[in-house]
This record gives structure tokens, C-alpha cells and sequence, in this order.
């Protein structure tokens, strides 16, 4: 839970940051803007400090659920970002800082029950825990998008301790989850040296935050792979749970 603060604080300075024209600079997340990538996260936020604000957004996502090919998940985004679209920069900012104290501590009390009730990851396609979630997922999800934001506005992502043990994290989850066969060589202030499995089919080397963008479905430029190169992209290509 230090991690997770730490990660939601580096987002928030972040945002605090920009100008007012580089909120609506598109996102790798397109169609989304930076502006909707605020809003998406206050939506979490605001639905796991308000039981009211969490059970409207679960009505109707499920009741638009079709239009986005039955994924509950891409219609609750869709909702989160819709419904906050009148909102001015300085508003999503404002109920952000609001907002994420209580977030964070909520996590903190509700990550425990939360490890009884089982949810179905849209990434992996497998079944966790909303403890999951509540202790990993949504800090993952607040590294990546101040990946998305910066590489937005054209910045480099400013770097925090915290990082390196989100991307070992990632690293960790995505090799023993796909059998992943190989060594990852990652450059940069989060980066490091790993082996999944033996190492032996190959070599990745990358930066630490163009590997994170790369499972998590984002393009990256700084990829170099060595070795079984059919088998390595396989594995590259299954994601891991942001």
C-alpha cells in the first residue's frame, strides 16, 4: 500500500504539471484524451469511496454492456469517461486530490473482505480477487497511465522509486502466468536483469517502461529480441493484468 501512494501521488504531480492545452492531447489510448484518462481514474476512485457512485456506474455498464460486444469492463470505462466529459480540467483535478486520500484508504481497509469475493480478469481472462484489485490492479493501472500521460505530452515519465518493484511485479506475473522462456534485459531507471524460466529460447532487451507499454497492449518502439523470435513475440503478446 506504500507503493500504491506513491504511484497515485507521481499522477497527481503529473497532471498538476500540465498546461491547460495538454489535457486534451490524445492518448496511445485513443480515442481517449489525457482529460479522459483523469476522469477514468476519479471514476474508480469515486466508486470505491461511494457505494452509491459504484453501484450506478455497475447498472449501466450492464445495461450497455452490448454495444461494446458484452465486455462489462470497456462499457464501465466508457460510462466512467462519458460521464465526466463537462467537467473542466481543473474540476477532474480538484476531485482527484479530493478524492484519492480517501481512495487509498479505502483500499487499505477493503482489500481484505475483498480477497473472498472472485472476479474475472478482462486481460488474462482469468479468475482472481477483488483483493486483487484493490492491492495491485489499480496501482498498476495508475503507473500506466502516467506512462500514457507523459508519452502524451512528449515527456519522458518521471521516475520514482516504486517503480522498479512495479515493473519486477509485472515482470513476475506475466512469466509464470505464460510460461515464458526467456531473460529481459531492461534498460532505465525501473529497469533491470530477469530470467523466466531457464532463459533459454532468447534475449528481450528494452526499456523498463517500453516493456510495461508493450504488455499492456500499448506500441513500443525500443523492443530487440534475440533467439526463438517466433515463440518470444507469443509470449510478448499475451498481456499482463493492468
Amino acid at each position: 500500500m506504500e507503493i500504491a501512494d506513491a504511484q497515485a501521488r507521481a499522477l497527481l504531480e503529473l497532471l498538476r504539471s500540465l498546461e491547460r492545452g495538454d489535457w486534451e492531447r490524445v492518448t496511445v489510448c485513443d480515442p481517449w484524451t489525457v482529460k479522459d484518462i483523469a476522469s477514468h481514474v476519479l471514476a474508480w476512485a469515486e466508486a470505491t469511496v461511494s457505494p452509491r457512485e459504484q453501484i450506478h456506474q455497475f447498472v449501466t455498464s450492464l445495461s450497455e454492456r452490448k454495444r461494446f460486444g458484452g465486455v462489462f469492463l470497456h462499457a464501465q470505462n466508457d460510462v466512467q469517461v462519458r460521464e465526466r466529459a463537462a467537467l473542466e480540467p481543473e474540476e477532474v483535478l480538484a476531485r482527484l486530490e479530493a478524492t484519492f486520500p480517501r481512495f487509498n484508504r479505502a483500499r487499505r481497509v477493503l482489500r481484505y473482505p475483498m480477497k473472498l469475493v472472485p472476479y474475472r480478469d478482462s486481460f488474462s481472462g482469468e479468475w482472481i480477487t477483488l483483493g486483487v484489485i484493490a492491492e495491485t490492479t489499480f496501482t498498476r493501472d495508475h503507473f500506466m497511465h502516467r506512462l500514457d500521460v507523459s508519452h502524451a505530452v512528449g515527456r519522458e515519465p518521471s521516475a520514482i522509486p516504486s517503480d522498479a518493484t512495479v515493473v519486477a511485479d509485472v515482470v513476475r506475473e506475466w512469466g509464470g502466468r505464460t510460461g515464458a522462456d526467456v531473460r529481459l534485459e531492461l534498460a532505465g531507471s525501473a529497469g533491470g536483469a530477469y530470467v523466466c524460466g531457464s532463459g533459454a529460447s532468447g534475449l528481450v532487451r528494452s526499456d523498463a517502461f517500453d516493456l510495461m507499454r508493450k504488455l499492456a497492449g500499448r506500441p513500443a518502439e525500443t523492443l530487440e529480441v534475440e533467439g526463438d523470435a517466433e515463440r518470444i513475440e507469443g509470449w510478448l503478446a499475451t498481456p499482463a493484468t493492468f
